[in-house]
């Protein structure tokens, strides 16, 4: 792997992979386009999250109960789910050691 070259790794959602391998060419567009429905996804979950707290949809208890179930099992099994499916040969050790140093 080069220098110019990235390697985007993203979770799947809806059934269909939006890992890419991004590099200077026209790939680019590609992982744009597929990061904003992502992105969309996101925001409106956060939205509506909002909008059942706000509204009173979701008690204090029912808040504590999900915070639960997503730090102590959803997140973690996203988490190594995720590390799972990485491929170990794409990755910049050198960069990674860097990072962590």
């Amino acid at each position: 792997m080069d220098n110019h070259s990235t390697v985007v790794h993203w979770l799947e959602m809806d059934g269909s992979s939006l890992e890419n391998i991004t590099s200077g060419d026209s790939t680019d567009t590609a992982s744009i386009s597929n990061l904003f429905p992502a992105l969309v996804q996101i925001f409106l979950t956060i939205l509506v999250g909002y909008i059942a707290g706000f509204a009173h949809t979701i008690t204090p208890e029912q808040a504590d109960g999900l915070n639960i179930f997503v730090g102590k099992f959803s997140l973690p099994v996203l988490l190594f789910m995720s590390l799972f499916k990485v491929d170990f040969s794409t990755i910049d050790w050198a960069f990674l050691l860097a990072v962590l140093d």
